[in-house]
């Protein structure tokens, strides 16, 4: 058997204001930490980044694509499958929202779009 709580179960009353006051801290009361700007005022802020990367494949020795009578490779499988060497470019844009609601509560909202040619 497994009990949960601060005491051993048996006690059925409800606890006092002033009991409650004296229990210890929860022990993960910091278990996760947020950071909080506190003196930043009520406002929207656009926020956003723009990335651009360079890749290079280089390739592979793969064996010849098997081809029967009834059977055949598109080309833009045989492309795939020929593993030759290729250089891509990948690109990413986020664009967001940095919003502060009230005296507790931060809200960011982020789009993101990529893609690859190559």
């Amino acid at each position: 058997n497994m009990k949960f709580g601060f005491g051993s179960g048996e006690s059925k009353t409800k606890l006092t204001k002033e009991q409650f006051e004296s229990l210890p801290p929860v022990m993960l009361q910091d278990f996760i930490t947020r950071p909080f700007d506190t003196d930043r005022k009520r406002g929207m802020e656009l926020v956003g980044d723009y990335r651009v990367r360079n890749d290079s494949h280089l390739g592979s020795d793969r064996p010849a694509t098997r081809v029967t009578a009834t059977s055949y490779v598109s080309d833009e499988a045989a492309k795939n499958l020929a593993d030759r060497k290729e250089h891509g470019l990948n690109q990413r844009i986020r664009v967001g929202v940095d919003a502060r609601i009230n005296d507790n509560t931060n809200v960011r909202v982020v789009g993101s779009a990529s893609g690859q040619a190559g």
